[in-house]
């Protein structure tokens, strides 16, 4: 008769650790976007459980921290529901005095142009799962002396923005519950739902 033949399961788990660390991109102009000092870990027990991270470096002269859970590997490829966890998997990303001209050159290589003249930005950014289509995104951000330039001249005076933002995907559509940015040329805020 037919037999059945199984493979045995075998678990992965890794960790990392970083000490002094430094990250480099170049695009094709060789001015480089550095994140220096990195030092931090990232640890993942399991490829069934969710993979951990604390993460601090300095960027654009100020500092930069990532911090939080990601879905384990085996529930994205499978696309499992997060609904059953006791906590979501979400990450925060920390920025203090962190001088935004250091994405110049991501930019240019993304779009051929830098468009960032100046800025110096705080603030928080967490980002969280809590189930399969379910979001949220909070953010309160400030950038001071914020300017645009396209390389060749500036496109706007030296200004100060806010955003406050407080926004949830499900699969039947997205609520705000609370969007408000502030800058000499715009103000908007919203609420409500969207489907």
């Amino acid at each position: 008769g037919k037999g059945i033949f199984f493979l045995p399961v075998v678990d992965v788990g890794l960790g990392l650790a970083v000490e002094n660390g430094r990250a480099e991109v170049r695009g094709d102009d060789g001015e480089p976007f550095v994140a220096d000092g990195i030092n931090g870990r990232a640890r993942m027990d399991s490829y069934r459980e969710p993979a951990e991270m604390d993460l601090a470096m300095t960027v654009g002269g100020g500092s930069v921290t990532l911090q939080g859970r990601l879905q384990s590997v085996r529930d994205f490829i499978k696309e499992r529901d997060a609904q059953a966890r006791s906590q979501p998997e979400k990450i925060t990303i920390k920025l203090m005095n962190v001088d935004i001209a250091v994405l110049r050159p991501l930019l240019r290589h993304a779009t051929g142009k830098p468009w960032i003249g100046s800025g110096m930005t705080e603030g928080v950014v967490t980002v969280s799962q809590s189930g399969r289509g379910r979001f949220a995104a909070d953010c309160g951000l400030l950038v001071n002396g914020f300017s645009l330039e396209d390389g060749d001249r500036k496109l706007s005076p030296a200004c100060d923005l806010a955003l406050m933002a407080d926004v949830w995907h499900e699969a039947g559509g997205l609520e705000i519950r609370k969007f408000d940015f502030s800058s000499p040329w715009l103000r908007a805020e919203a609420q409500g739902t969207l489907k």
